[in-house]
């Protein structure tokens, strides 16, 4: 009903339905005979102008005037009403991602929306690419393709790389690790040592005397 705000549901406003009673200015006395006209205006960033109530979202008012005759002037009398922007029903979106984490294996991970209900779109994500171990932060901003209805917040999602375990039950000494004395510098080392493995010794690994010899 005009002069009662009201939210959007893409059908037309009830509009003004009751009695427009119209009274001499300063008294109780009604006048009768009169033809009423209403119409519907926009108001602010609103654009309309109409004899039918509104449908879209915005700030009307909505108007009963009667023409000048030869007993009274023309009059206008406005009443305001809104009809509020609508809102998206969030609360099937999640996020593409297992609360376990990723394991790195050396890729980019990638977190997305889903289920976002017809309308809503998203705008820009922040933050849901990675590929080195670690916490993150996602953010998803949207966009909506009905203006009658408000545009959702930002959401955000705290999420994980987990570091890999890197095996080693392949890695030993190399075969040889006994000498026979001839004068020359000896060596021990590690082999199939992973590629992203760095090793680092303690200890003698290149000797040339007799000796028993420890390295770590």
């Amino acid at each position: 009903v005009a002069g009662e705000n009201t939210v959007y549901d893409g059908n037309r406003a009830v509009g003004y339905t009751g009695d427009v009673k119209w009274y001499e200015k300063g008294t109780n006395n009604e006048v009768t005979g009169l033809d009423t006209i209403i119409s519907y205006q926009g108001t602010g960033d609103t654009q309309y102008n109409s004899t039918e109530a509104p449908t879209n979202a915005g700030t009307y008012q909505v108007l009963f005037e009667i023409t000048e005759n030869d007993r009274y002037v023309a009059v206008k009398q406005a009443i305001s009403f809104t009809i509020e922007k609508n809102n998206y029903d969030m609360s099937n979106v999640t996020w593409d991602y297992s609360e376990n984490g990723y394991l790195y294996d050396g890729s980019q991970k990638e977190i997305t929306i889903s289920n976002l209900p017809d309308g809503v779109e998203v705008d820009s994500y922040t933050g849901n690419k990675a590929t080195n171990a670690g916490t993150y932060q996602a953010t998803v901003s949207f966009k909506v393709s009905n203006s009658n209805y408000s545009v959702p917040e930002s959401q955000t999602k705290q999420w994980e790389i987990c570091k890999a375990t890197i095996s080693l039950k392949d890695v030993s000494w190399q075969e040889t690790t006994e000498f026979s004395y001839d004068g020359n510098v000896h060596s021990v080392e590690l082999q199939n040592v992973p590629d992203t493995v760095s090793v680092t010794y303690g200890g003698a690994i290149t000797e040339s005397a007799v000796g028993n010899y420890t390295t770590t």
